[in-house]
C-alpha cells in the first residue's frame, strides 16, 4: 500500500441563497384563520392571504384589506387577498378588517419579512496546489455546513447570527445534537455511496417573533482521476490534464496522478492504493504511488496503453480509474518505464 503525504485544506463553495419572508400574524378574534400561499413566500413573490371560520359567515361581512395602512381591496366576502412581497429586509403590513351583522369589527394584522439564508458547504477532499475550483462532496467525506442568515425583525433590524435558534434536520430527522442556540455550523459525513442527502434549518429567535427556514441538497459524487504530465525542465503541467492520448515527444517524462476529491483523510491514513498497469501488465510505479516514468526506446514506434487505478482499502466503492494510449514514433513495437 503506497502512502501519500499531503497538505490539507477545505475550500469553500457557496450555495445560492433562496430569499424567503418571515411573517408574524397577530391572533384572530374568536377562530378567524388564515392560510399563507406559498408557505415561505420569496422575494417580489405574488403571495395570498385566505381567511377561513367556522363562528363568523364570511360570506355576509364587508371585509377591507389594507397594505402599509392604505385600502387596496374591499368587498362583501372578499376573504382573500393577492400582493407582492418586497425586497430583502422590506416589511410589508397587511391588516384586515371585518363588518359582520350583528357582530363588531373583526381586525387581523400581519407582518411580512424578507430574510435571506445562504449556506457555505466545505468539502474536506483533496485539490492539487494551486487548484482555483472548489473541492467537491464525494463519499464518505467529512463535510461542513454553515449557515448565514440575514434575517431581519418585525421593525426592520438585522439580527446577529449568534443570537438566533438553529433546528437542523437531515432527510425530514431531527438533529438534536447539532441545534440549539447560536448554532449555525455543522459537520456531516457525507453518503458512504454516491448520493443525495437533504439537509434543512429552522431559524427562530427566543422570542419566536422570527421563524424562517431554508433547505439544501449534498450530493456525493465519485471522486476522480486525473492524469498530467511532469516534464524535467518544466515541471507538473497542472494548466492541461492528459486526456485519453498522449504523444510523448521526448526521450523520457512523467506521468502523474492526482486523486481528485478522495477524503482528506483517507489520503492522510493511507487508505488508497495506486494501481499502474501498461498494455494489462502490472508495472511499479514511483515510491509515492502517484506517478510513473516513460522512457522512448531509441528506433521503435507504436502505441502503449496505459491504466492507472486508485482502489479505497475502507470504502469498496470509492475509487477512480483512468487510460491513458502512449503515442511514440510513428508505429508499434514497444516502450520503457
Amino acid at each position: 500500500m503506497k502512502k501519500l503525504l499531503i497538505t490539507s485544506f477545505i475550500s469553500l463553495s457557496l450555495v445560492l441563497p433562496l430569499l424567503t419572508s418571515a411573517y408574524y400574524e397577530s391572533p384572530g378574534p374568536g377562530d378567524l384563520s388564515s392560510n399563507i400561499y406559498p408557505k415561505n413566500p420569496g422575494i417580489n413573490q405574488k403571495t395570498t392571504i385566505s381567511l377561513h371560520s367556522y363562528i363568523f359567515k364570511l360570506d355576509t361581512c364587508e371585509i377591507s384589506w389594507l397594505q402599509d395602512n392604505k385600502q387596496i381591496a374591499m368587498g362583501v366576502g372578499q376573504k382573500s387577498l393577492s400582493f407582492t412581497t418586497g425586497k430583502l429586509g422590506q416589511t410589508i403590513s397587511i391588516s384586515v378588517n371585518l363588518n359582520c351583522p350583528n357582530q363588531d369589527t373583526l381586525t387581523k394584522n400581519w407582518l411580512f419579512q424578507t430574510n435571506d439564508i445562504e449556506f457555505l458547504v466545505a468539502a474536506d477532499t483533496y485539490t492539487p496546489p494551486f487548484y482555483k475550483g472548489n473541492s467537491r462532496v464525494s463519499a464518505n467525506s467529512n463535510v461542513k455546513i454553515i449557515a448565514m442568515p440575514q434575517v431581519f425583525n418585525s421593525t426592520g433590524e438585522l439580527t446577529k447570527p449568534e443570537s438566533l435558534i438553529y433546528n437542523w434536520t437531515k432527510n425530514g430527522k431531527a438533529m438534536p445534537v447539532s441545534s440549539g442556540y447560536g448554532k449555525n455550523t455543522i459537520s456531516v459525513v457525507a453518503n458512504k455511496l454516491p448520493g443525495s442527502t437533504a439537509y434543512a434549518v429552522e431559524i427562530s429567535s427566543p422570542t419566536g417573533e422570527i421563524k424562517t427556514n431554508k433547505s439544501l441538497t449534498i450530493t456525493a459524487e465519485n471522486p476522480q482521476v486525473i492524469l498530467y504530465e511532469n516534464k524535467p525542465l518544466l515541471g507538473l503541467q497542472y494548466q492541461k490534464g492528459l486526456n485519453n492520448l498522449f504523444n510523448l515527444t521526448q526521450n523520457e517524462t512523467m506521468v502523474v496522478a492526482e486523486p481528485f476529491f478522495f477524503p482528506n483523510t483517507d489520503l492522510a491514513n493511507g487508505n488508497l492504493t495506486f494501481s499502474w498497469s501498461m498494455n494489462g501488465k502490472q508495472i511499479d510505479p514511483s515510491t509515492d504511488g502517484r506517478s510513473v516514468t516513460l522512457r522512448q526506446n531509441v528506433g521503435q514506434t507504436g502505441k502503449a496503453m496505459i491504466s492507472m487505478q486508485i482502489s479505497n482499502s475502507t470504502n469498496l466503492f470509492s475509487g477512480a480509474q483512468q487510460t491513458l494510449t502512449i503515442n511514440f514514433g510513428q508505429e508499434t513495437t514497444s516502450l520503457g518505464f
